[in-house]
């Protein structure tokens, strides 16, 4: 069986599937990457599906969810679907189960973090997908000790071996009230997203896990952290392997301060 990387893409906003753009691109060429044509399925975790307890998509059709407001009239004519098999439900259940990880079954569609992601990594929906939430834990809460996420990755590490490929769909950067159409990109935007970059590159989860602490720009950044847990949860997939490799595959701006940083984990 071919074992999975793990992925962190930032999904940016809704609207930019409608747009030419250098992240677009770069999703549609992951799609005919090895990456993906060698994989079986896709386990993606949005943060704009939080719950208090861990909950994964039933099996059967899942379609694309227009949860925002405010865009143009053609992004809510946009449509996504894809199937999820039993044997997905099964194998995620499986894992969850074992690790001894409390969840619930549940209908739930593919909301934009997820689908305008899909849309343009698994076009037509030729990987079977299922959607996991993200679950309130530990360092939830802005300004946290973030490790409960990690923590949560390495029980998930199980998936990689079955040759499912584990998607955090965020953003490397995300405070909505500095984002501009016309402005340009500020410097604790850039010196983040630079920081961030860095310890990707270097592993370093224990800082990633403590960035409210170790980063002046975090909170800036990240008021919430709901779009930056995505990534502790992919990194923490390969923390079992021993010689485990991070890489910065793709890096943008779009509304002068949303970063679109985007990762690999294997």
């Amino acid at each position: 069986m071919h074992k999975t990387a793990s992925l962190f893409l930032s999904h940016g906003a809704p609207n930019r599937i409608l747009k030419a753009h250098p992240a677009n691109d770069f999703l549609q060429n992951l799609a005919t990457t090895d990456l993906f044509t060698q994989a079986k399925a896709i386990v993606i975790m949005s943060p704009h599906w939080i719950t208090k307890q861990l909950s994964i998509s039933a099996t059967g059709t899942l379609s694309s969810i227009n949860d925002f407001g405010g865009f143009e009239p053609e992004l809510y004519q946009q449509q996504y679907q894809t199937e999820q098999p039993q044997w997905l439900t099964d194998a995620v259940s499986d894992v969850l189960s074992k690790n001894k990880i409390d969840f619930s079954v549940v209908k739930q569609g593919l909301d934009h973090g997820a689908w305008t992601v899909l849309k343009l990594i698994n076009p037509n929906g030729r990987l079977p997908v299922l959607a996991m939430s993200l679950p309130v834990l530990t360092g939830f809460n802005s300004g946290k000790d973030m490790s409960a996420y990690i923590q949560l990755g390495e029980k998930l590490s199980a998936l990689t071996e079955q040759g499912i490929i584990f998607i955090g769909s965020g953003s490397a950067t995300h405070n909505l009230s500095r984002l501009s159409l016309n402005g340009k990109t500020a410097s604790w935007a850039v010196e983040f997203s630079q920081w961030l970059q860095q310890q990707v590159a270097e592993t370093n989860l224990t800082a990633l896990a403590n960035a409210y602490r170790l980063n002046s720009h975090m909170l800036m950044a990240h008021p919430r952290p709901d779009h930056y847990l995505p990534l502790l949860v992919a990194a923490g997939i390969q923390t079992s392997n021993k010689n485990m490799q991070s890489k910065l595959l793709h890096d943008s701006y779009e509304y002068a301060n949303l970063n679109n940083s985007s990762f690999m984990f294997s």
